[in-house]
């Protein structure tokens, strides 16, 4: 224990891989439910497939659709998505 608390006080780098796709699904379905958001499934798949992005890039772009669905309810869809998603990536 001595040695691990040690390890922590001096900052131990951990390297994290990105979820896989199943774990990445439904982390996005969690976050588009708890921000009220209806995701449409070619929607979820896109996000599903964006692997180049991280879990907070995920979270910043349903932040982003939760803002736009908040103004037009009916566009979480695949075009809006993937057009904030394009953003990201370049």
């Amino acid at each position: 224990l001595p040695r691990l608390i040690s390890r922590l006080s001096s900052g131990l780098v951990v390297p994290l891989q990105s979820p896989a796709a199943k774990t990445r699904r439904e982390i996005i379905r969690r976050l588009a439910r708890q921000r009220s958001i209806e995701l449409s499934s070619e929607a979820e798949r896109l996000l599903v497939e964006q692997q180049s992005l991280t879990i907070v890039q995920l979270m910043g772009l349903l932040h982003r659709l939760g803002a736009i669905y908040q103004h037009d309810p009916g566009a979480a869809n695949i075009e809006i998505a993937a057009s904030q998603a394009k953003c990201l990536v370049n």
